[in-house]
């Protein structure tokens, strides 16, 4: 591959790149992807964080069809949460605002995807499972002390960012 030719396919890369973000900014159930970091192994034991745009996320590489499916879905707003079911107009309902789209279980926040996921206590044995995940995943990335006081939402972008629990983490989304 001669020079100029590099250069075109480097100047086609970066047009694909824009061509993505720009599209992705238009679509308000793609937030999750939006500027999605993920962390990148380099070999020999190093690894870093950078932009994902193109390479294959890891979230795919989920060997268990249920829960790749339910994790595809939940990273493109598939999902049955109020802040997407609400969103749109229903058979026998208008569509509701945000700040009335509210957990179904506790009534208390928006139900989002890090609300749902991370926060809402409604269900004992859903907090035993968060729990039990918490303390699964502290031993394979090596503590989140300070990840998780920035918010649910950073919190959960954080965690999609990591392949190393991306399959313990598609257990705990739930189905829809």
């Amino acid at each position: 591959m001669s020079l100029s030719e590099l250069e075109v396919s480097s100047s086609e890369a970066k047009a694909e790149d824009e061509d993505f973000v720009l599209l992705d900014k238009s679509d308000m159930r793609t937030h999750l992807l939006r500027g999605r970091i993920e962390c990148i192994d380099e070999g020999k034991g190093k690894y870093r964080m950078g932009h994902a745009t193109r390479r294959r996320w890891h979230y795919l590489d989920i060997p268990i069809l249920t829960h790749w499916k339910a994790l595809t879905r939940f990273m493109l707003s598939d999902h049955n949460l109020s802040v997407e079911r609400l969103r749109y107009l229903g058979r026998y309902r208008a569509a509701a605002p945000q700040d009335l789209q509210l957990c179904r279980f506790c009534c208390a926040a928006v139900e989002d995807e890090g609300y749902a996921l991370l926060i809402c206590t409604a269900h004992g044995s859903l907090e035993l499972l968060w729990d039990a995940f918490l303390h699964e995943i502290s031993d394979a990335v090596g503590g989140f002390e300070g990840k998780w006081t920035s918010g649910a939402y950073k919190f959960l972008k954080w965690l999609l960012s990591m392949p190393k629990i991306m399959l313990r983490l598609a257990k705990f989304v739930p189905a829809p």
